[in-house]
């Protein structure tokens, strides 16, 4: 009677994921369909046209590159930038589906999967933060842990693992400044192939050394190449292409704030948005499913927690988008304990197992009842909440 009632959990909450993925899917069809339509977004599609056209500036590689290649296809610089994005989704979708695949399926790692923070439904509920430039952190981070598969059979793609690492990592870096506060991500990859006997400690010091020198170049390059109100004005006319009213608005206009002015902004919004009361408790419920979570005693996972939020806490002191910043590092957590537990370095609780008709509700309400918003305003009610409010 147990295993049918847990079979029929498992069936349930399985068509909930697809719902959840149906979701996903249509906003990268909205995506498509209106960006082009409403000639750019100003954040969405603008935060990926920045470019060199007065010189180098911080986040300037995306702008460049997407507009080399439309040239090169003689396609529509806009229509290009939401293809780009809409494919780096469906990519990310399907090697986060991989990641959990190999998992054991329990509620909470759908939990995981299914979560407000995680990119998915973050793309979906918090539509204005969605396909902005993490999508490709994300997905590189994505991309590095499908990548680890052949060094269980040969140590000697070691070398040849950490130069890809470090490729994606130095294009990314003048692609957006926020690669450097993730980096511990980057850095303890290696480490935990360390511990499960994939490479040698060497490996990992030239990991940290690298990882380290490209971070501190790319913070230097951020802090003195950040623009000025001449330069916006510069990228905004190099963009030849019929574009809307305001699109030189929102990113491309963020460029030339020095970071005095981008800490004057943040301090503004904690205090008059009530960001230091409603993140917190984002933050305590992106994290609630990882306490059903363990790990090997050899992994030192404590210290990798502590030096990753200590290194995004910058992040919340120059920029306001917190919830773009916390929906990035549950991500990236959530990707990094799918493949620990894939290696056995990582493991569900029991109690996980025993309760199921538990788990799963917790499993419905933990899904629908809380959205985390990308900035600007406190976190949302999800749809059980809402149905609740309006009944009462």
């Amino acid at each position: 009677m147990e295993k049918l009632i847990f079979k029929r959990l498992y069936i349930i909450s399985n068509l909930i994921m697809l719902l959840l993925l149906y979701f996903a899917l249509n906003q990268i069809i909205y995506l498509v369909s209106n960006i082009n339509n409403d000639k750019g977004d100003f954040w969405l599609s603008a935060d990926w046209l920045i470019n060199y056209s007065n010189g180098f500036i911080r986040r300037g590689l995306s702008g460049e590159i997407l507009a080399l290649l439309a040239n090169l296809l003689n396609i529509n610089l806009i229509n290009l930038t939401s293809y780009v994005q809409a494919s780096l989704m469906v990519l990310f979708i399907t090697f986060s589906i991989f990641l959990y695949l190999k998992t054991s399926h329990s509620f909470v790692e759908k939990m995981l999967l299914c979560s407000p923070a995680f990119y998915i439904g973050f793309s979906y509920w918090t539509y204005r933060a969605a396909f902005r430039k993490e999508l490709l952190l994300v997905t590189i981070f994505a991309i590095l842990l499908l990548l680890i598969h052949p060094l269980k059979t040969q140590k000697i793609c070691a070398n040849h693992y950490l130069t890809v690492a470090i490729f994606f990592f130095a294009v990314f870096a003048p692609i957006h400044e926020m690669i450097i506060f993730y980096c511990p991500f980057f850095i303890f990859l290696f480490v935990t192939l360390y511990y499960t006997h994939l490479i040698d400690k060497k490996i990992v010091a030239a990991a940290v050394v690298l990882f380290s020198l490209l971070s501190i170049v790319a913070l230097i390059l951020s802090y003195f190449y950040h623009g000025d109100n001449h330069s916006w004005k510069i990228i905004c006319s190099s963009l030849t292409f019929e574009k809307s009213d305001n699109f030189c608005n929102g990113a491309i206009y963020a460029t030339s704030q020095n970071l005095a002015a981008a800490i004057a902004n943040t301090k503004y919004n904690a205090i008059y948005g009530d960001y230091l009361i409603y993140y917190p408790i984002c933050c305590l419920l992106a994290f609630f499913p990882f306490i059903f979570v363990t790990y090997a005693k050899t992994l030192p996972i404590k210290k990798f927690v502590i030096i990753s939020i200590i290194f995004i806490i910058p992040l919340f002191i120059v920029g306001y988008d917190w919830g773009r910043w916390i929906s990035t590092y549950i991500t990236l957590f959530t990707l990094l304990v799918f493949y620990l537990i894939q290696m056995q370095q990582a493991y569900i609780r029991p109690i996980c197992y025993k309760h199921p008709m538990l788990f799963f509700i917790i499993f419905l309400l933990y899904i629908f009842s809380w959205i985390i918003p990308h900035c600007c305003t406190y976190p949302k009610l999800g749809y059980f909440c809402l149905l609740l409010v309006s009944f009462f």
